[in-house]
């Protein structure tokens, strides 16, 4: 059984690649807080062998009717792939007043900050460029990015040198920050795939699975990132299927955060600290940008 979020379903149509003789399930990781959603959980888990998990369990197999649910099991930890480098500018908003993330749950920081303020849309597009990104930091994220990706699949015991070794000969391996491409989630399916007792031969084995992230969200890499990382380029970006151009991408934002908070000072980008923390960096960058382009 394959438990976690929304990169599992994935993750264990790869492992049915690898290993097709044996059932392979995928099913939601709870919240150790849902006694239905566990109870539910613990059901289907039971006659599994393996249970190959989301490393964020532990609150999860603290309860005392998991730990005897999974007794006996092989655990195996996976991590969700997370990576930042590509798509800086990516960023999740809410409703200050509800509480409630803005359809889809991935936006523009840059647009989000020009929402905010105020900003007329005709003015926003001037503000993808070079010096807004350099500003931001956003040339700064490859190090870090695979740091933060390596400290899971340490945390989880697989092997990350052989994992990332594959998938960034492949270019832009993300479609967002938490939608990976599927040689990615083909890739990790392999690693925990070892730790199963699979053979070396599979690194050879070609891993076809539907792609359930295509057409959902997609992220360009924006010009000026493209030409530093030599990347394919654009301003296109791929929203349930609909494709929107920079001033489309722009108007589609704009029209959301309209119909979803009361007005620009409801639209925040988290708890009431962090999102002060966030408006100042930004602030700091993007002020000037719109004096530089006014």
């Amino acid at each position: 059984m394959v438990s976690g979020a929304c990169q599992t379903a994935s993750v264990a149509s790869a492992l049915k690649v690898i290993f097709p003789g044996d059932q392979i399930d995928a099913t939601m990781q709870p919240l150790h807080t849902d006694d239905e959603g566990v109870r539910r959980f613990i059901e289907e888990i039971r006659g599994f062998d393996v249970w190959i998990r989301y490393i964020g369990h532990h609150d999860l197999t603290n309860r005392e009717d998991v730990r005897s649910a999974i007794a006996g099991m092989q655990a195996i930890d996976f991590p969700i792939v997370h990576f930042r480098a590509f798509h800086p500018d990516v960023i999740g908003a809410m409703s200050a007043a509800t509480g409630r993330s803005i359809f889809p749950n991935n936006h523009s920081e840059i647009v989000v900050w020009a929402y905010r303020n105020r900003i007329a849309r005709s003015h926003v597009k001037k503000l993808f460029n070079r010096a807004t990104f350099d500003g931001l930091g956003y040339f700064d994220l490859w190090e870090p990015s695979v740091k933060d990706l390596k400290q899971t699949f340490d945390w989880c015991n697989l092997d990350f040198s052989r994992f990332f070794h594959s998938i960034k000969r492949t270019g832009a391996f993300m479609y967002t920050t938490a939608h990976p491409k599927m040689d990615v989630l083909g890739s990790l399916a392999k690693e925990i795939a070892f730790k199963l007792g699979a053979s070396d031969s599979i690194m050879e084995l070609p891993i076809a699975i539907n792609d359930a992230f295509a057409g959902m969200v997609t992220w360009p890499v924006y010009p000026a990132i493209a030409d530093h990382y030599a990347l394919p380029a654009s301003y296109t970006w791929t929203i349930n299927h609909l494709t929107y151009d920079l001033d489309g991408f722009i108007d589609f934002s704009y029209q959301r955060f309209k119909e979803e908070t009361s007005g620009p000072e409801d639209l925040v980008i988290g708890p009431e600290t962090t999102h002060a923390a966030w408006q100042a960096r930004v602030d700091n960058v993007l002020v000037s940008q719109i004096g530089d382009n006014s």
